[in-house]
């Protein structure tokens, strides 16, 4: 259920629920949770159209300092692709409207939005608002209308107990907990004829490993409808008055010219020797004039750092034969830290390590993940700022171009 990406949780206190479909159940599930989940299962299947509330809450505590934060949406779908997920009272998450032909996405925090070709799935343009820590949990949703939800949701469990009856809010629900190699989940699914998933909350102890690091996190769901019709205006985007369409989904972050780090497009990339997490220095000016280069600023805590940095990883690997250097810049952590972290994750990469963080100055950083690319010439080529759902794609093409010798800034890629 909560599969690979959940190592980064131990970074970003956040937990990146990816139910991933396919793989058998453990034999240590009782019969009672196995019943209970495939009953769950047909009845999100049998849907055609519902509407629920949806929040995700999560109050933090580290080193004796609390924090928090609570995004709450309204949610509208009907198969296979139509799609309203919209926020209430929260603005930091990311609001997604398909009418099955386009998909809006639009971050009120920007007071920005973009016009996309609306993907075949629901899970797929959820996929479109997990931009942050907390909007990771968008994918939920999209399993449970997914082909499998029990297979999604039994997946990589080595045991499941069936822990009793629970009321919520007067009404009984099955509460089940299952188990992982490195933490346990509890979900409440509604007891009778309508199996909803009504609560999700994870237990971190195990994971995070230490008493100054506390976590409490509720995800919850309220409201649903099963099968009745829904206006098909409530799958028409009507853009706030205040925002203003980009050009482009990358335009919303990196591209835009009102970001610091736009000035630095066309113009010769600077310089830095940082040490790496060998303690050997590592000088970017061997590299440039020379190599394709990309550079990623980022830190083990930052949420879309934690997810693109294996896409980095992996589409600049496949790149190497080509002359491109990948560094991944680390902004200011313990090289102990930023070592676990790549253990953690099982990614090997050359790190410098950006303590007093010059090298981020020099490029303009914030916010982060901030990924620059350097042509042969030396020039900066193009930026990317935070984690797009295409930042795989995006890569391999302008990649593909820098290493023929093509400059992204006259393509005006």
């Amino acid at each position: 259920m909560i599969a690979s990406r959940m190592r980064a949780v131990l970074f970003t206190f956040a937990i990146a629920c990816a139910f991933e479909s396919g793989a058998q159940p453990a034999a240590g599930i009782d019969p009672k949770v196995r019943d209970v989940v495939n009953a769950m299962s047909a009845y999100y299947k049998s849907l055609t159209t519902t509407t629920f509330s949806y929040s995700v809450k999560l109050d933090r505590e580290m080193n004796e300092r609390k924090s928090g934060i609570e995004l709450d949406f309204a949610v509208a779908i009907e198969r296979p692709n139509r799609i309203s997920f919209v926020q209430g009272k929260s603005k930091e998450g990311v609001d997604l409207v398909s009418n099955g032909k386009e998909l809006a996405i639009s971050i009120p925090e920007l007071n920005k939005y973009v016009v996309e070709t609306a993907p075949d799935s629901i899970a797929d343009s959820l996929e479109w608002g997990a931009l942050s820590n907390l909007t990771e949990f968008n994918s939920i949703i999209g399993e449970l209308m997914g082909q499998d939800p029990a297979a999604a949701i039994l997946d990589g469990v080595s045991q499941a107990s069936y822990v009793g009856e629970e009321a919520i809010e007067g009404k009984q629900h099955h509460r089940i907990r299952l188990v992982q190699e490195e933490m346990e989940v509890d979900l409440w699914i509604a007891a009778g004829e309508r199996p909803f998933l009504a609560r999700m909350t994870p237990d971190w102890a195990k994971l995070i490993g230490d008493d100054k690091i506390k976590l409490d996190l509720n995800i919850t769901f309220t409201g649903w409808t099963a099968n009745d019709p829904i206006p098909p205006e409530r799958f028409v985007f009507s853009a706030p008055a205040t925002s203003t369409k980009a050009a482009s989904f990358d335009a919303l972050f990196g591209m835009d010219e009102k970001l610091p780090a736009a000035a630095l497009l066309g113009k010769a990339a600077p310089s830095f020797t940082l040490n790496g997490l060998d303690g050997k220095p590592i000088d970017l000016s061997e590299y440039l004039g020379k190599n394709v280069i990309v550079l990623d600023f980022w830190a083990t805590w930052c949420g879309p750092c934690v997810r693109s940095m294996p896409v980095l990883v992996d589409v600049t690997d496949s790149f190497k034969d080509k002359g491109v250097v990948f560094i991944a810049v680390n902004l200011g952590e313990e090289s102990e830290d930023v070592r676990r972290f790549f253990q953690e994750l099982k990614l090997t990469a050359n790190v410098a390590l950006d303590v007093e963080k010059t090298a981020a100055q020099h490029y303009l950083v914030d916010p982060i993940p901030q990924t620059v690319l350097i042509g042969k010439t030396g020039n900066v080529e193009a930026i990317h700022v935070g984690a797009s759902p295409v930042l795989r794609q995006e890569l391999k093409s302008q990649l593909s171009k820098l290493v023929a010798g093509q400059s992204l800034v006259d393509t005006g890629v």
